[in-house]
């Protein structure tokens, strides 16, 4: 295992880094990066990009962000905001993105890789790249190059396995919507204790395609006993709404919403598995667990 900073050694950090900033004699976006440190140009950076997310002023904003990256061309964060502000087709974006983590990656270095993977996340200074290759790999979803999703998805995982950034559900999601149960399958013996809804439900369905009814039976049984508002949305009785939850509990609509958008269209590409789906809601029969015992 690499070495990690303590606690203490990166609250001094940013103590440290916040007495910097606060010592400036003028505003940030006044103050010449010339002569100064790379690591000061670094902050002053950061500072600019929270101040461009801060402003309600669009052009003042954009005005933020570019001096950001001109202060430390590796303000990833200051770059993918220029990149959306600047619109466009999709194929551009992502050769955007791309070239952001291209700079990403070199800022870092390739040690630094060998060294953290694992570990990244919880490393700050990793934060930036993980947001901007997670960017990628929706662009990618969105386009419909999901081999190459899933690829970025993978690779977010390996270097933070405890995922942070809640990765795991959209890669379920990319995993059946392709077909790749053994993938599925993976995500399930590392994550799989998790009592939430998107992979007790993403259980059904990888049950069913693997042939397995009355696996598929059980789990629908699992998934309906933890949240049973994300049936209704799969057989069509009800209507995902405009607005997405900002927070969700176990068992709650605003999950089965959350749930929805990770897995919805990996059902929707079964559409064989929605029809079963729909024959089983409500139908109150009795079926033999695995176990033998019975449910309804």
């Amino acid at each position: 295992m690499p070495p990690r900073q303590s606690r203490a050694r990166q609250s001094a950090q940013f103590t440290e880094r916040d007495a910097f900033l606060d010592s400036l004699e003028f505003a940030p976006e006044s103050v010449s990066g010339a002569g100064r440190s790379r690591e000061e140009r670094r902050m002053i950076a950061d500072r600019l990009f929270a101040a461009s997310c801060d402003s309600r002023d669009p052009m003042m904003a954009m005005a933020y962000a570019l001096r950001a990256v001109r202060l430390e061309p590796a303000c990833l964060d200051a770059r993918v905001l220029l990149a959306i502000a600047a619109g466009g087709p999709a194929s551009e974006f992502i050769e955007e993105l791309e070239k952001i983590l291209a700079v990403g990656e070199a800022d870092l270095g390739p040690d630094f890789f060998k060294q953290n993977r694992g570990h990244f996340w919880g490393l700050t200074e990793t934060r930036p790249y993980m947001r901007a290759r997670h960017h990628l790999a929706l662009e990618l979803y969105n386009a419909g190059r999901i081999a190459e999703a899933i690829h970025h998805f993978e690779e977010m995982l390996q270097l933070n396995p405890s995922d942070n950034q809640g990765l795991r559900y959209s890669l379920l999601g990319h995993y059946l919507e392709a077909g790749d149960l053994d993938g599925a399958r993976r995500l399930f013996k590392t994550y799989g204790d998790e009592p939430f809804a998107m992979f007790l439900w993403s259980r059904v369905l990888e049950r069913y395609l693997s042939g397995d009814l009355i696996g598929a039976v059980e789990a629908l049984h699992h998934a309906r006993k933890q949240n049973p508002h994300v049936e209704p949305f799969l057989v069509g009785k009800a209507r995902l709404p405009k607005t997405r939850p900002d927070y969700y509990g176990i068992g709650d609509m605003a999950e089965a919403i959350t749930c929805m958008e990770a897995i919805g269209p990996a059902w929707k590409k079964h559409r064989e598995a929605i029809q079963w789906l729909k024959k089983e809601h409500g139908s109150g029969h009795i079926f033999k667990k695995s176990d033998g015992k019975s449910v309804q």
